[in-house]
C-alpha cells in the first residue's frame, strides 16, 4: 500500500532477527529453480543426494554423503552483487548494497573453511550458471566426486 501525498511511513520491523530469518529462508531456500534444477539432473544421473540437511555446519543446498561433497547455489546475481546496474543508480543504495553482499561473502567463505575443515569437498555455483549449463553443473559435480578437483579454502579466495 502506497502512502497518499502528506503521508509518512514507518520504517519498523516488528519482527525479531530470527522470525525475519526464519521467514526468508523458507520462503527464499525451499524453491528456488536452480536448487530444484541441480536436483532434478543428479536424479537423472541416479546420485543419492539429499537437500537442506540441516546436521551439516553452512546447511548445504545438496548433499552427497558417500563422497562427502557439499553443494551450495549462492545467488549474487540477483541479491546484490557487484557489477549491478541497479547498484550503480543510487551511490548510497550501492554502499549498503556492497557492504551486504560482502557481509554474505564472509559468511560463505566461514562456512566453506568449517566445512573443508570437517573433511567435506565444496562446491559453490552461481545460480545463474546453474540455470544457463545445469548439465555442466552436474559434470562439476561428478568430476569432483571422483576426486578430479581437488577443493582448498584458496579456491574460494579471489583472484
Amino acid at each position: 500500500m502506497r502512502p497518499e501525498a502528506g503521508m509518512t511511513t514507518l520504517n519498523r520491523d516488528f519482527l525479531t532477527p530470527t522470525q525475519r530469518c526464519d521467514i526468508m529462508r523458507r520462503g527464499l531456500h525451499a524453491y528456488i529453480r536452480p536448487k530444484l534444477a541441480l536436483a532434478t539432473a543428479l536424479r537423472g544421473r541416479s546420485v543419492l543426494f539429499e537437500m537442506d540437511p540441516a546436521d551439516i555446519a553452512g546447511q548445504p543446498d545438496i548433499v552427497i554423503r558417500e563422497k562427502q561433497l557439499a553443494l551450495f547455489i549462492d545467488h549474487g546475481t540477483g541479491w546484490g552483487a557487484p557489477g549491478l546496474s541497479a547498484l550503480s543508480e543510487h551511490r548510497t543504495k550501492r554502499g549498503r548494497s556492497m557492504a551486504k553482499f560482502l557481509r554474505g561473502c564472509a559468511h560463505d567463505l566461514a562456512q566453506t573453511a568449517q566445512l573443508l575443515a570437517d573433511g567435506w569437498n565444496v562446491i559453490r555455483f552461481w545460480a545463474d550458471d546453474v540455470e544457463r549449463d545445469t548439465l555442466g553443473s552436474v559434470d562439476l559435480v561428478f568430476e569432483a566426486a571422483a576426486g578430479k578437483i581437488a577443493t582448498s579454502p584458496a579456491a574460494y579466495l579471489p583472484p
